[in-house]
């Protein structure tokens, strides 16, 4: 089997998948109490509203991956391709 070395190594769709199914289980964790008075946005934050905070945290951390995916590439053409095969992953995600 051979490694994976990059995104674009894995088939968008299973990408997407993967990232649904991690994020769902992210997802149904927030109750409707961390939601109410934007308790996410206070000093008490991590302890009034922590499945909010695990979200919030996944995103950054997803925004931060996909930047040094597409920049790991020296060249134009490989940027762009990546670009496009994390668009796919985005559109299916959807």
């Amino acid at each position: 089997m051979e490694a994976i070395r990059s995104i674009t190594d894995i088939p968008h769709l299973e990408v997407a998948r993967q990232l649904t199914l991690y994020e769902f289980q992210l997802f149904r964790k927030i109750s409707s109490r961390e939601l109410l008075d934007l308790k996410w946005t206070r000093t008490d934050r991590q302890l009034k509203a922590p499945y909010v905070m695990a979200f919030i945290s996944h995103f950054g951390f997803i925004t931060s991956w996909v930047m040094g995916e597409i920049l790991k590439e020296s060249d134009l053409a490989a940027r762009v391709s990546t670009m496009c095969h994390i668009m796919h992953v985005a559109i299916d995600v959807r």
